[in-house]
């Protein structure tokens, strides 16, 4: 029986070829080869026509970043507004200032950064 039990498990990871890990809390992936041309020009794409994107803008134009950091697609907007003020508005400090990529501003305070990413990024913080 447990013999059985082997081979059909065997079976399936070999059908299958994707091995199960720990369960993403934050970033929803899509499915693979969804997108055409190069992640960075398709999370552009959805910063600049969308209304209210799933990717943040922050992100994307952090060179510091890893290349999937900065695409991570977030499963609602609402998400990424999280994401936005945990990891982008809260870890601003007075005296520092972000540049955002995409548009080129020189954002010098955490209000200034709120209102850019509402007004030009759909990205609301409310």
């Amino acid at each position: 029986e447990l013999q059985r039990r082997i081979t059909a498990i065997n079976a399936v990871t070999l059908y299958c070829g994707v091995e199960e890990g720990a369960p993403s809390r934050h970033v929803q992936r899509g499915l693979p080869g969804t997108v055409v041309g190069s992640p960075v020009q398709a999370a552009e794409s959805s910063i600049k026509t969308d209304k209210r994107p799933k990717v943040c803008f922050c992100c994307l134009g952090n060179p510091h970043l890893t290349m999937r950091e900065r695409v991570a697609e977030y499963s609602t907007p609402g998400s990424l507004s999280r994401h936005f003020v945990r990891k982008n508005v809260s870890k601003m400090h007075a005296g520092q200032f972000i540049d955002c990529m995409d548009c080129g501003v020189h954002l010098k305070t955490r209000t200034d950064m709120l209102i850019h990413a509402e007004r030009f990024h759909g990205t609301i913080s409310r």
